[in-house]
Parts: C-alpha cells; structure tokens; sequence
C-alpha cells in the first residue's frame, strides 16, 4: 500500500491548460475539488471526501 501512495506522489504529469507537473494524486485533488464546488452533493468516487472535508473544516470552504 505505501508504494502505491509513493507512486502516486511522485507521478509526474503535464497537462495544456496548467504549466508545471502534477502528480497522479494532485490531479485527482484538482478533479475531486472541482465536482464538489459544482455538484457539492455528489461523490466523486475517488476514495477522498474525509481528506476534502477535513480540509474544509481547517481552511474553509
């Protein structure tokens, strides 16, 4: 299980719309906070909302 969290850290992306490079599990992030600011009631499947709410609850919304 850790490789898979490591692997998923370090993973380098591009994408055409956002310079830089972005890990497997940054994109997710990104895909993930994007759904519920537009549909807050929906679960984005990714196996994050506890991380998302815990964030809310430490920056706010």
């Amino acid at each position: 299980m850790a490789g898979e969290v490591a692997g998923a850290i370090e993973g380098s992306r591009s994408l055409k719309t956002l310079t830089g490079s972005w890990s497997d599990l940054a994109l997710a992030c990104l895909i993930h906070v994007g759904m519920k600011r537009l549909m807050p009631d929906e679960d984005s499947g990714l196996g994050i909302g506890a991380e998302y709410e815990e964030a809310l609850r430490l920056h706010g919304p």
